[in-house]
């Protein structure tokens, strides 16, 4: 768990001009893409997520074969979302009289906010909102070591 206030996207504090002359990483992710193909059971809803997201993530440059599992589970909730959303605008109240007679949320409404919960996890393991994408880092190797010390450093570890 990573405590604090999330940090704001590198590109907006480019665009706000970095008013606490903070320095702006310049090392944020570019790997090398990998389009992946979509799972045969994947259908609909879910198959048209999977395309949408592929394209983006791979714009990115974050996507990689071993992300299809969480790429999926993704594209699925993302279905299930949509289809408990179109259930809830057929009804007039997303609370229902239950027969002891107290109220209770549609379970529409219980599956919905449940899927936005896991699709915003998954979209941030993605790096595919604003913050999520400000943690990201990768390390980019220094300047070439003297061979004293690349010896001191395999000695010391």
């Amino acid at each position: 768990m990573v405590k604090g206030r999330k940090p704001k996207p590198v590109a907006l504090r480019v665009l706000q001009g970095n008013a606490g002359k903070r320095p702006i990483p310049t090392n944020v992710p570019q790997p090398r893409t990998h389009r992946l193909r979509c799972p045969s059971h994947l259908q609909g809803e879910a198959r048209r997520e999977w395309q949408r997201m592929v394209k983006e993530l791979d714009d990115m440059g974050v996507l990689a074969r071993v992300d299809r599992p969480a790429l999926e589970m993704y594209c699925i909730v993302y279905a299930r979302w949509r289809q408990a959303e179109a259930r809830l605008s057929e009804i007039d109240d997303p609370v229902v009289l239950l027969i002891n007679g107290y109220e209770a949320l549609s379970g529409y409404l219980v599956i919905a906010n449940r899927c936005i919960a896991q699709m915003k996890a998954l979209l941030t393991e993605f790096g595919a909102t604003p913050s999520s994408r400000a943690r990201v880092r990768i390390e980019r190797p220094s300047e070439e070591l003297s061979l004293a010390e690349k010896l001191r450093r395999a000695v010391n570890e």
